[in-house]
């Protein structure tokens, strides 16, 4: 028993830091697909992929429909439109002339750079910048080439090469972001290899017309979720042994609250050693104000732990657990940390899996309610955490019920 609490503790560090690779994402709406390696967390929605580095280097991709892209230039946008545009650039920068004599509203970086994308910090207005017509798997990319200028920075402040490039299929705009660390010293890729890399992990694709839910998938614990309309989701693999996976999804109109309380946050400030020594009770209690909803989950694989010893005797270890929940029920309901907590639960053990559902609501310190539903799973080979939190009192509506039944149906053999 002393392992699967181990094996729990291991579950709660987890969903506390971000590392790992990423995989190929799609987006059959949007009209996109991206395989970028080793990013260390991956924030992905209906219309967009980021994936961000440990160093700062990112890349953000989304697309814009053609109203969308129409309403934001002020103008009709067609492919067509798009392909004239190109031209005219090419044959500027052919001519010698500076591309930016064109004065085109496409062109204005500006557009590019929104307060509501993640990852995305404001450009200074006079930041300098260079347009250039290129090709990216044989289509057509203006690409805006920003110079960080690293006048008055010290020695030890980093340097970026930022840039937007920008392509048009089937009347949609496409709008590639990327953050590459000139850091020639410490680097074995140059950054231009670095943002090539990311730039030829984009293809595009056409648009499905049939709308589906966002739908995350965690490969460790092997089980996809359905999220509904209007939510993303952050998900990070982990490398290290044991390999896991966390995931956090949220509603949309979340992401501008972390942004704005995450502004200064840089990833390096992600890494364990830093979290552990900036966590307290204001911190916590501060970023738990932001939450109204989440659907979060954390998987790992459970051969260190020895699970498959707990699965062989299911009646002795239902017993053990039953006793080690009912404790930790007497311990939360009386903590003098949590105001009007309740901890109800029910264990279920199998020769093949391991169950213990659970539904938890507190308050913190009377300032904010908290009801969670969910189930912690072991197998042989794997287990995980699963959990639906909300702030809203709202577990009886439908959307909210629709989750909470998602997660008890979830097939996690």
């Amino acid at each position: 028993m002393a392992k699967f609490l181990i094996f729990l503790s291991l579950l709660i560090q987890l969903s506390l830091v971000n590392t790992g690779s990423a995989a190929e994402y799609r987006n059959p709406e949007a009209g996109f697909k991206i395989n970028v390696p080793q990013q260390e967390i991956n924030i992905v929605g209906k219309d967009f992929y980021g994936g961000m580095q440990s160093n700062g280097n990112f890349i953000y991709l989304y697309s814009l429909n053609q109203k969308q892209a129409s309403d934001l230039l002020e103008q009709k946008f067609t492919t067509d439109a798009f392909n004239d545009d190109y031209a005219s650039i090419e044959l500027l920068e052919r001519s010698g002339i500076d591309p930016k004599k064109a004065d085109l509203k496409l062109l204005n970086p500006s557009l590019y750079w929104p307060a509501d994308k993640p990852f995305i910090k404001q450009l200074p207005d006079d930041l300098a910048f260079n347009i250039h017509a290129q090709k990216l798997h044989g289509k057509k990319s203006l690409t805006l080439q920003f110079t960080d200028n690293a006048v008055n920075k010290s020695d030890d402040q980093n340097s970026y090469l930022c840039s937007v490039d920008l392509l048009s299929a089937n009347d949609r705009l496409y709008v590639i972001t990327t953050k590459t660390l000139d850091n020639k010293k410490d680097s074995e890729q140059s950054t231009e290899s670095v943002r090539d890399e990311y730039r030829q992990g984009v293809a595009i694709t056409k648009p499905v017309e049939v709308i589906k839910p966002l739908v995350y998938t965690d490969k460790i614990g092997k089980f996809k979720f359905e999220l509904p309309d209007n939510w993303y989701y952050v998900q990070s693999y982990f490398s290290d042994d044991p390999k896991a996976c966390l995931t956090f999804a949220l509603p949309l109109e979340t992401l501008a609250k972390i942004k704005e309380k995450s502004q200064n946050l840089e990833a390096d400030d992600l890494d364990k050693e830093k979290i552990a020594d900036n966590v307290s009770e204001e911190n916590i209690a501060s970023w738990m104000d932001l939450l109204t909803e989440s659907v979060w989950s954390v998987s790992c694989e459970t051969k260190d732990f020895e699970t498959a010893a707990y699965l062989e005797n299911p009646e002795a270890t239902k017993a053990e657990m039953q006793l080690l929940f009912s404790e930790l029920k007497t311990y939360i309901e009386s903590s003098r940390y949590y105001k009007n907590s309740k901890f109800d639960f029910d264990i279920n053990i199998t020769p093949k899996i391991g169950y213990i559902n659970f539904d938890f609501a507190f308050n913190l310190k009377g300032k904010k309610d908290f009801d969670n539903t969910g189930r912690i799973f072991f197998t042989k080979k794997k287990g995980g955490l699963i959990v639906y939190t909300s702030t809203l009192g709202n577990t009886e509506q439908p959307v909210s019920k629709e989750l909470i039944e998602n997660i008890k149906k979830l097939d996690l053999q």
